[in-house]
């Protein structure tokens, strides 16, 4: 990185302070604002290793397996915060937990052999005659890092390669596979035949079979051909046909499909075009697999891809470092696939821990350059958790809990997260504009300007009780702003809030609550910066 700022003639911002550091990493690792505490102990530490020491101590934190659960949640699933298949939730959850490296998880989902990570192919063969398509294109997005259904119908418009047969190759892995009701449940079956047919430009039919994005394909065995019925010896009389041909044969299964309407079991296949697409591109070897596990996290860390957008890594799209690509993509896989490993080495470097302030008068540096920190809207479920925070819940919550929930960062987590359920489904519902990029909306202001469910959600919060209960004036008001913002107010936010609360001696309360309002509600609070 520096190489390329001394090339390209850009000057980096300078290195993060102690308070935007510790509120930015507490955001992407287990996703909230530091309490007042925390970032008060780590401004005051004096230790030269703090910061390399908070980030193993976040990721080793119960906290981080909850926060990243939803980030892989909305990753994978599209769902807002806090919702979504609570089977699949856990089974994200509980491999962030056993730290299951990122190759191992790919092919658990791409195996669908578990209830939790089967949900992922699941929920879009669900879609009736679009799953199909929704399965080849997120499998193609997720995993491997490109959009292949511009070739659905056509050549793709900026990679000369990838023309319609590539599409439906990527598609023939998963055209055997359905979904089965077994006993109450849905499991995700696949056949041992069955070929895809689609319609060229040139209006011709085509069946073809498995082939990658690379234009590898898939070698089958040759399978029986079925019998066909004998010609008739006797045109006058035509022979009795043959006796049905069942549309399975058990002797191509490893566990052969029931015939009866209600399944006992989930047939499988000896020869699994999914799982031989799980072994061929879910490892070390295969270029898309792991720079596209890479640059996901590096643009959820930094807030901007290596390549962008992250489905979108084609000879038409470079990327903005590509020997930084190519260099974190193999140290991944090296380390087998470690997912803290990788992020520990994200938050440790330089780039990351830039600030996102840049000297006045000086033009920012272009995004591409990560020159300088960007200035990321926080998720909802960051926002929801960083409400609860700010408006002293949590700290609330840590009072009155047991000593072993209150030493247990996770546990601690999951009582918020349970106790306060409802009001984090009331700010997601009203503050998130359901759109990928941040987009604030009419919606957004008045739900925190004149809605009592946000006013009251502010008031309850612990908080503003505490601040109006403090006598000093210039007290309250740092308190305030290390609660909520995580630094100190500057001299001028201290007069101005001074003069405030000078002017409403005679309800002090009110006064409280309202900064705290003024705070949560302002841009510096919204973003991650």
């Amino acid at each position: 990185m520096s190489a390329a700022w001394a090339r390209d003639k850009v000057k980096p911002a300078a290195l993060s302070d102690d308070a935007e550091f510790v509120r930015r990493i507490y955001l992407d690792l287990v996703g909230r604002i530091p309490a007042k505490n925390e970032v008060q102990q780590f401004v005051a530490d004096r230790d030269p290793q703090k910061r390399s020491k908070l980030i193993d101590q976040l990721l080793a934190s119960g906290e981080f397996a909850k926060h990243w659960r939803e980030n892989l949640n909305s990753h994978f699933m599209g769902s807002p915060a806090f919702s979504g298949d609570g089977e699949w939730r856990k089974w994200l959850e509980d491999s962030l937990k056993q730290n299951k490296q990122w190759d191992v998880m790919a092919r658990e989902i791409l195996a669908a052999n578990s209830p939790g990570a089967s949900q992922f192919l699941l929920s879009r063969f669900a879609q009736g005659d679009s799953g199909l398509d929704n399965v080849t294109r997120d499998v193609s997005r997720y995993f491997f890092g490109v959009d292949i259904q511009c070739s659905r119908c056509h050549k793709h418009p900026e990679v000369e390669l990838w023309k319609q047969e590539y599409y439906w190759g990527m598609a023939a892995y998963f055209n055997r596979s359905y979904p089965l009701p077994v006993k109450g449940k849905t499991f995700l079956a696949e056949k041992a035949r069955g070929e895809v047919e689609y319609t060229t430009k040139a209006k011709k039919i085509t069946t073809i079979g498995p082939m990658f994005l690379t234009g590898q394909k898939l070698v089958e065995p040759i399978l029986a051909a079925k019998p066909a019925a004998k010609p008739a010896a006797d045109k006058a009389k035509p022979a009795p046909a043959p006796p049905p041909m069942p549309m399975d044969d058990p002797a191509e299964y490893l566990v052969p499909p029931e015939a009866a309407k209600e399944k006992t079991r989930v047939p499988v296949p000896k020869f699994s075009r999914r799982r031989k697409l799980i072994e061929m591109a879910i490892n070390g070897k295969d270029p898309y697999f792991k720079r596209a596990a890479v640059n996901y996290i590096w643009q959820q860390l930094v807030g901007r891809g290596l390549v962008e957008p992250i489905d979108q890594m084609h000879e038409g799209n470079p990327p903005s470092h590509p020997e930084l690509l190519a260099f974190l993509a193999e140290d991944f896989a090296a380390h087998q696939f470690d997912l803290r490993y990788l992020i520990r080495g994200i938050a440790n470097s330089r780039v990351y821990q830039l600030s996102s302030r840049y000297p006045a008068g000086s033009p920012r540096p272009p995004e591409q350059t990560l020159a300088v920190a960007a200035i990321r809207p926080m998720t909802m479920h960051q926002l929801g958790m960083s409400l609860l925070v700010a408006a002293g819940y949590h700290d609330e919550l840590k009072t009155k809990t047991d000593a072993a929930t209150r030493a247990d960062a996770g546990l601690l987590r999951a009582k918020m997260e349970s106790q306060y359920a409802a009001a984090l489904q009331t700010m997601v519902k009203n503050l998130d504009s359901g759109s990928e990029t941040f987009q604030p909306g009419v919606r957004e202001a008045l739900f925190e300007t004149n809605s009592p469910a946000f006013a009251d959600f502010v008031a309850n919060g612990g908080l503003a009780k505490w601040l109006a209960g403090i006598k000093d004036d210039g007290a309250l008001v740092q308190d305030a702003f290390a609660y909520v913002l995580s630094r100190s107010p500057s001299a001028e936010e201290a007069t101005r809030l001074g003069e405030y609360l000078k002017a409403r001696k005679d309800r002090r309360a009110a006064a409280s609550e309202q900064i705290v309002w003024a705070l949560v509600t302002s841009s510096e609070f919204r973003f991650n910066h």
